[in-house]
């Protein structure tokens, strides 16, 4: 029995995937939980107003504080040293990982971020800097970027404050975070509509427990189809606080310019949708502060376990009539 185990053990160890994360926002934090939580198989992110993991410490009300626009009263030793509790613990991959897997990281703030203070996100790089390598870390923080995914071609005027959060600041964020993480990345070429999937999240998790949507959307290359799906490199990006799709539609997924980099460079995009929650979640976030359990920011918290799974299980998409 004890041998059975053993060889599963290792089998579920010579399958896992590896992957990389970005995000903006509360996807900017939960890509940051998602990268320190699965070091062992995520080798990069990329930030775009997010904070350091634990940021909140399990309060609501240190998320709209500390990690929003009092910075101050971040207590980066306490994230510190609740991840190192937690890597010793196994709750959370070892963070030697950090060091040793960890590709590229690519981070973002903008100097009119009136959202997120800019400071919030440079404890963020302090934070990496306490595990990686400063010279495989990008930063920008000098751009006169407000509350945004910023991009070179698509949305509102960089200085603009609303949604769909999504801004024209002259800043290839898709382009930047894929080169940082995987290094020599191809000239964009256009998206294929018919490649933009939706997939079922409930197989993942319980959408009513975990807060989240219950359909999600993928962009799947066209040399990524069929068995070549297994060829391929993947990519989860985390959209922000109002930016699900139940709220602004495919913008995000759409207008992120981070597809047509899939097209040219055979990377699958994740796109996982969180639920607006009048009670707990009215904003449309993803958990940083625990409103799912204690556990949000480990690898059983319900919408990291979900999250993970996306990317060692590929999601199969819904048929024709079904996609977006």
């Amino acid at each position: 029995m004890v041998k059975i185990l053993l060889i599963a053990l290792i089998l579920s160890f010579a399958s896992a995937r590896n992957f990389s994360v970005s995000g903006i926002s509360s996807g900017g934090f939960q890509a940051v939980q998602m990268h320190i939580a699965h070091s062992a198989d995520c080798i990069g992110a990329g930030i775009i107003a997010g904070g350091p993991y634990y940021c909140s410490q399990g309060s609501e009300v240190y998320a709209t504080t500390a990690c929003m626009t009092s910075p101050y009263l971040i207590n980066l030793e306490a994230c510190l040293q609740y991840a190192q509790e937690q890597s010793n613990s196994g709750t959370i991959d070892n963070l030697n990982n950090l060091k040793t897997n960890t590709k590229g990281v690519w981070i973002f703030s903008g100097l009119w971020d009136t959202v997120v203070n800019q400071y919030v996100v440079r404890s963020l790089l302090s934070f990496y800097q306490n595990f990686i390598s400063s010279s495989i870390i990008s930063t920008n923080f000098d751009t006169y970027a407000e509350h945004s995914w910023v991009t070179n071609s698509a949305g509102n005027p960089c200085n603009y404050l609303g949604s769909p959060f999504i801004n024209y600041c002259n800043v290839n964020a898709a382009g930047l975070i894929l080169n940082q993480i995987y290094g020599n990345i191809k000239a964009p070429v256009k998206a294929i509509s018919q490649n933009l999937k939706s997939f079922d999240q409930t197989q993942y998790m319980n959408p009513t427990i975990a807060i989240m949507a219950t359909t999600g959307y993928m962009y799947i290359p066209t040399g990524c189809q069929g068995t070549n799906i297994n060829n391929c490199n993947v990519h989860m990006s985390i959209h922000g606080c109002g930016q699900n799709y139940e709220t602004i539609g495919d913008l995000f997924i759409t207008e992120n310019e981070l597809n047509g980099y899939a097209e040219s460079n055979n990377i699958i995009m994740i796109y996982p949708q969180v639920a607006v929650n009048l009670e707990l979640n009215p904003e449309g976030c993803w958990d940083f502060w625990g409103y799912t359990g204690s556990d949000y920011a480990l690898k059983n918290g319900i919408q990291i376990a979900a999250l993970y799974n996306m990317t060692q299980n590929i999601p199969t998409p819904l048929n024709s009539a079904e996609a977006f």
